[in-house]
């Protein structure tokens, strides 16, 4: 509404009848909130890491070591499955100097994500009791969570911070500042590791001579990477991960059908999404701009 003040109301001009309005202030304030009501949805903040820098040729390290591991076939499988390399104890331990509450396993960040949680909860309890009833063993179901993890630390958190790291040192930027790299070390994170990660072995003997099927490796691997460079959130890229990789062994080995394969991996994919815009909003990290 438009308050009106009568004072200023009328005057007469010839037949015509001018009228001054004046707009009140909380009829301002109301108009304002009707503009950021129809204004758009933004990521306005990234991972607010700051880190040693000697973290950076740590991280690069462990990628480069881990990807010579995976080609060499040195791959370690105590408990059956698709097993892990010799990288992981560093892995976990470059997440420990990172430290983990910052990797989203604090309260505040864990409660952001609640919803994406209880959606991935049940799912990975359907897919694992399918998985162990009619495909594996228990140890092997074990192998799959240990070797998504194993592949998040090095793919999703070492990658990123080595290679956007090494660009802002080009830069003359501080490495360990990640909110300081600016866009260039940011892109550069984002889409070398999420290349690196489709190219290990296991994923190029998907596709078969056709490079094409590539891509939605290398587009969900931006993804994973993007939002943990936005929220700094690690385990829930994890959790999708691991139901990704056991659904599909389920499937190929004809535990599910092939609909239902597609439909937990779209499931999965838009709980993601949209847990990850929704704990943004309540972290900060997005907001509504005003349309200009």
């Amino acid at each position: 509404m438009v308050a009106v003040h009568a004072a200023d109301c009328m005057r007469p001009y010839g037949r015509r009848v001018l009228v001054k309005i004046r707009v009140a202030p909380a009829d301002n304030r109301r108009m304002a909130q009707r503009v950021d009501s129809a204004g758009r949805t933004r990521w306005v903040e990234w991972w607010n890491l700051r880190c040693s820098d000697l973290l950076i040729p740590l991280a690069a390290a462990i990628v480069a070591v881990d990807a010579l591991a995976v080609w060499k076939g040195m791959i370690l499988r105590p408990l059956g499955g698709p097993g892990f390399t010799p990288v992981l104890p560093a892995a976990v331990l470059f997440a420990f100097l990172v430290g983990w509450s910052r990797l989203g396993l604090n309260e505040r960040h864990l409660a952001a994500w609640w919803e994406f949680g209880a959606v991935m909860g049940v799912l990975l309890a359907v897919i694992g009791i399918e998985f162990v009833a009619r495909v594996g063993a228990l140890g092997e179901l074990g192998s799959f969570l240990v070797g998504a993890t194993e592949e998040e630390l090095v793919f999703r958190l070492a990658a990123p911070l080595a290679v956007g790291g090494i660009v802002a040192w080009c830069l003359r930027r501080a490495p360990g500042d990640l909110e300081g790299w600016g866009t260039g070390p940011r892109v550069a994170a984002v889409v070398t590791a999420a290349v690196t990660f489709a190219c290990m072995p296991g994923h190029l003997a998907q596709v078969t001579g056709n490079a094409w099927r590539l891509v939605p490796f290398v587009a969900i691997a931006m993804l994973w990477s993007y939002v943990v460079l936005r929220t700094g959130d690690l385990w829930p890229g994890l959790l999708v991960h691991a139901l990704l990789n056991i659904a599909t062994v389920c499937y190929l080995d004809g535990a599910i059908s092939r609909p239902l394969w597609s439909l937990i991996v779209i499931v999965a994919l838009g709980s993601y999404a949209w847990g990850a815009e929704r704990a943004g909003r309540r972290l900060g990290l997005v907001r509504t701009v005003a349309i200009a």
